[in-house]
């Protein structure tokens, strides 16, 4: 019998270290992680050095609310799994990605697991009222939402809670931010 099958189930701390909470949405809490081991994840392309491919992974994670029917069923609602199907086939830069679903072994919680945004757009346009964003950043962040919205309509997906705390920018410092567009977002 090989090894790998003979190891116990992985818990979520056993692959991700939580930082801190997010905030909470209608079907669930987020967290801000990082990955224990990113040899096992995948990792995006980059032109970086050596020591940058060495940084922890950030991601974030939603706990998500669901119900037990019985001794061992946990009952997911509709739009949960609606979701997990949908992001597991939508695959654009201006779309969020789905790194992970994690069912717990002991207390058969899901967690889903995305890329992590630095930033909303809300936060962004909270900080443009002290300094305003220049034309080519507000063509640039138009852009990009409308290439993630124009990309879901194509794959016959609707945005059902489009608003600035659901845009996500991701990269920060020498990167320029690369808009994401989420689901609920506390």
């Amino acid at each position: 019998m090989r090894r790998s099958a003979l190891r116990r189930p992985e818990s979520l701390t056993d692959k991700y270290r939580i930082l801190g909470k997010i905030g909470e949405g209608t079907y669930g809490m987020v967290f801000k992680a990082e990955a224990y081991s990113s040899a096992l994840l995948p990792r995006p392309t980059s032109g970086g050095s050596a020591a940058e491919d060495e940084e922890p992974m950030t991601f974030a994670i939603k706990l998500v609310k669901s119900h037990k029917e019985g001794k061992n069923d946990v009952v997911l609602s509709s739009a949960t799994v609606r979701e997990i199907k949908l992001l597991r086939e939508l695959h654009h830069d201006n779309v969020v990605h789905l790194h992970d679903v994690h069912v717990d072994p002991r207390d058969k919680s899901l967690a889903l697991v995305f890329e992590y945004g630095d930033h909303d757009l809300h936060d962004i346009i909270v900080q443009s009222k002290q300094k305003p964003l220049g034309e080519y950043t507000r063509k640039s962040l138009m852009y990009q939402i409308l290439k993630g919205v124009d990309y879901m309509h194509d794959a016959w997906v609707m945005h059902r809670d489009m608003k600035p705390q659901n845009i996500l920018v991701v990269g920060h410092g020498r990167k320029r931010g690369q808009v994401k567009l989420a689901g609920e977002r506390p």
